[in-house]
């Protein structure tokens, strides 16, 4: 494995524990996902950062949750932890499985996009909807090298009713994956790899 795995500072209590093996199995036969993520996301999954800021075109802005390894059939560690609308603990509602396979906006990652960040902690809105801000890692050019984009809430809905004005042959390719999907729409690059992103976030603002 190559890649240093950086300490970002999350907030102990906001950690998710171990992550699940299982999960990341799962996932890996979708999305190619390489031993530094898994390694990096062990070290930080569903933490608060404290070193969590990125530049967006000539802004800055910063994670408020990196997304958990985690499902409804994991084993959790520690006392519960109530999701705010009740439905079981958050250490599995604000997680990668539930944002790309369950949630409401699912559909709105067409398949290549595989959400690990929100810019939202999830303690008082939901994170599986179309309203929060997500970093994800984009396969859509290439499926075994993902870059990392900024997934805006407030575009992408747009871009979807864009795709699905095509015509039905122009929408999927031959293996069925979606096509002319209108990227540029409602995505912004932010890394050419996780690693790379990883290494260039910064301590956050006072």
């Amino acid at each position: 494995m190559n890649g240093i795995i950086r300490d970002l500072h999350c907030v102990p209590e906001s950690l998710s524990g171990p992550i699940d093996p299982a999960v990341v199995t799962r996932l890996r036969t979708h999305f190619a996902l390489s031993d530094y993520f898994v390694a990096q996301m062990a070290k930080c999954h569903g933490g608060i950062p404290a070193i969590g800021t990125f530049t967006v075109g000539e802004e800055e802005d910063q994670i408020a949750r990196f997304l958990s390894l985690l499902d409804e059939d994991s084993e959790l560690i520690g006392p519960p932890r109530p999701h705010f609308e009740g439905w079981g603990d958050e250490r599995v509602v604000n997680a990668i499985p539930y944002l790309a396979r369950d949630g409401a906006c699912s559909d709105l990652f067409f398949s290549y996009l595989m959400p690990f960040a929100s810019l939202e902690d999830g303690s008082e809105m939901r994170l599986d909807c179309n309203y929060v801000d997500l970093v994800c890692l984009d396969f859509h050019v290439n499926r075994e090298v993902p870059t990392v984009v900024y997934w805006r809430s407030n575009k992408v809905i747009d871009a979807s009713r864009a795709w699905e004005a095509l015509p039905e042959d122009k929408m999927y390719d031959e293996d069925g994956e979606c096509a002319n999907v209108p990227w540029d729409m409602f995505l912004i690059p932010l890394a050419d790899t996780f690693e790379e992103f990883i290494n260039d976030l910064r301590e956050n603002p006072a």
